[in-house]
Formats: structure tokens, sequence, C-alpha cells
């Protein structure tokens, strides 16, 4: 499982920001600078983001010589963002300098979202967090499934719903 330990959820989170942040200024020169259509720069981004995820096996390993074997599949998977980052257009970017920093703001979300979701999966199903024990003597054997991982997943989004709509609430209210 990719995030069931916070050593991979930091491991994909690093993985994310070597491919998301090249792959977000390499679409913007294809398009804005080349002129390029969006299906070579989506062809030509995606290319690039599966070398560089294939890459990012080396510098991940600091983290821990095993991790690879852990992540399996989802390692290539950051890939998509690539085709995300070729195919989406959000904000117009006016420079390679603002479609880095769009992926370092998207970057900083997903890791923000990986690193809490891990965490909580660590320590529910193995009583640990990044391999020291937390002194819990129950543990979930349940947290170490996909399932949980997406019930986990869900709970966060309706928190980061209820956040977002009690600010909206908060700035309304303040205009009045």
């Amino acid at each position: 499982m990719v995030c069931t330990t916070l050593k991979n959820g930091a491991a994909i989170s690093l993985v994310a920001f070597l491919v998301l942040i090249p792959a977000a200024v390499l679409c913007f020169v294809l398009r804005e600078k080349l002129n390029l259509s969006a299906w070579i720069t989506a062809l030509i981004c995606t290319f690039v983001s599966l070398i560089l995820a294939s890459l990012s096996t080396y510098v991940i390993r600091i983290i821990a010589p095993e991790i690879t074997d852990s992540l399996g599949i989802y390692l290539h998977l950051t890939a998509a963002f690539g085709i995300v980052a070729a195919v989406v257009r959000g904000k117009p970017v006016r420079s390679p300098g603002t479609a880095a920093l769009q992926a370092l703001r998207y970057g900083a979300v997903f890791t923000l979202c990986a690193l809490s979701l891990s965490a909580v999966r660590e320590i529910l199903a193995y009583g640990q967090l990044w391999g020291v024990s937390m002194g819990i003597g129950y543990t979930l054997a349940g947290a170490r499934t996909p399932f949980f991982g997406l019930i986990l997943t869900g709970l966060l989004l309706a928190f980061a719903q209820y956040v977002m709509r009690l600010a909206y609430i908060r700035r309304h209210m303040s205009e009045e």
C-alpha cells in the first residue's frame, strides 16, 4: 500500500515534486513558447514524466533502500501529473516561474494530504510513526487495507470541505 506508512507518504510526495514541477514548466514551454498542439504536448509531457518518475527511484532510496519495492506501481502513477499538467488549463500561466509555482502549490497540497493520511494509517495499523513505536498496545489490522485508505481520504475531504465552508461563512459575515 502506498500510504500505509509515513516513509511511503514522504517518498511518494518527493516523487510528486520531482515529476510535477518539471512537467508543469515543460508543458508551459511546449504550449506557450513553441505553440505545439495539446495532444503532442500531452504525449511529450507524459513521456518525460515517466522518465522522471523512473529516475526518482535513485533519490527516494535516501529515505529507505527498500522504498521502491513498497511503492510498486504507485511510483510510476505519479507520471499522471504530467498528463494533468499538459491537458488541464486552469489559471492563465504567463511564465515558466508561474507554472512552477502552481505545480509547487499543487504538490504541497498533495504532500499535506499524503503525509497526514499515511501518518494516521501508520499509527493505527502498526502503532508506530516513521518506524518508532508510539507505545500504543492496540492496532487495527484493517487500517492496512486500501478500503480503509479510501474511507480516511473521504473523511479528510469532508473535513477540508467543512473548514472551507466555515471560512466562506466567516468571510461573508464580516462583509455585512
